[in-house]
């Protein structure tokens, strides 16, 4: 069992449409809980809809078992061991961490799953360069209507292969921006997925809205081989089967303690859990998710609704 996310969906509820497992969607009953979790996770939210791609950190797709994320034709495999179950340290709260930035919020949760490093490094810019833009105390505009404006951040970086993202916050999204492919067209608290340019060194903002507030952005760096480290450790031995459209078998090394098992799938009341034709005890963790206590021994779980 695995996810797949459309970074340029078709159209809401594609995952209903194909037939895949994903995690968003547009529903008139959804879920509260799901969509607040998403839209601290850093994906963008448009009233009732939530869109996979920005926000789409390593460590996301990882968390949600996402293992592949198809944008536009071309489908890329998330490197970074993935579940849609593993186990949580026992004295994990059952609330989400508090919410200040994407960023954090994404570190700060990680170190509740048990994640002792941050993943996240934030990134100096050297300067910035701006093309058909001007600027004055805070306000920019376009100098030529005609033509786009762009906005050139440089760095000094050493780790070439780190996966590097945006942090704009509300103020810069005023108008139509566009980096590395993504477009935003609406203000909102996002990561925003970034590519290099060729030199290595830069990265370029494409901005078509007339005027806009003066780009205070910050740039981050994920740390890939830790998350890989920390993922492989925790789905170690877990096996998530689909055994129909609405039963999961989860299977792992059985323990001679108790533990407290971590499934992304919303929680609702009416999920069930058994082990041995016995009833497990179902939780709702991280103010989302479902969580289930496992007795020591145990090596399998059937979860149904």
């Amino acid at each position: 069992f695995f996810r797949i996310e459309d970074l340029s969906p078709r159209s809401d509820n594609d995952a209903m449409h194909f037939a895949y497992s994903g995690i968003t969607h547009f529903d008139s009953l959804a879920n509260a809980g799901v969509f607040d979790f998403l839209k601290k996770m850093g994906f963008s939210r448009n009233r009732y809809t939530i869109k996979y791609g920005l926000g789409n950190t390593a460590f996301a797709n990882s968390l949600l078992g996402v293992r592949y994320v198809k944008d536009h034709d071309i489908l890329i495999e998330n490197t970074v061991p993935s579940s849609a179950a593993f186990f949580v340290p026992d004295n994990m709260q059952p609330g989400l961490p508090e919410f200040t930035d994407p960023v954090q919020f994404q570190d700060d949760l990680a170190a509740a799953l048990g994640c002792g490093e941050h993943l996240f490094t934030r990134m100096d810019v050297t300067y910035v360069e701006f093309e058909n833009i001007e600027c004055s105390d805070g306000f920019c505009w376009i100098v030529d209507p005609a033509l786009e404006g762009q906005v050139i951040y440089h760095f000094d970086r050493q780790d070439t292969e780190a996966r590097l993202y945006l942090h704009a916050g509300d103020q810069f999204l005023v108008g139509s921006l566009n980096i590395s492919g993504h477009e935003v067209t609406a203000a909102g608290d996002h990561l925003i997925p970034c590519v290099m340019d060729e030199t290595g060194n830069t990265i370029t903002a494409s901005v078509t809205a007339p005027v806009f507030d003066y780009p205070e952005v910050s740039f981050y760096s994920e740390n890939i081989p830790l998350e890989k480290d920390f993922f492989r450790t925790i789905t170690d031995g877990i096996r998530v089967e689909k055994r129909s459209s609405s039963k999961l078998l989860i299977a792992f090394p059985p323990e001679d303690h108790p533990r407290q098992l971590l499934v992304t799938i919303p929680y609702e009341k009416r999920w069930t859990a058994e082990y041995g034709g016995n009833k497990l005890p179902v939780t709702e963790l991280l103010s989302t998710f479902i969580g289930v206590s496992v007795p020591e021994g145990a090596e399998e779980v059937i979860l149904s609704p």
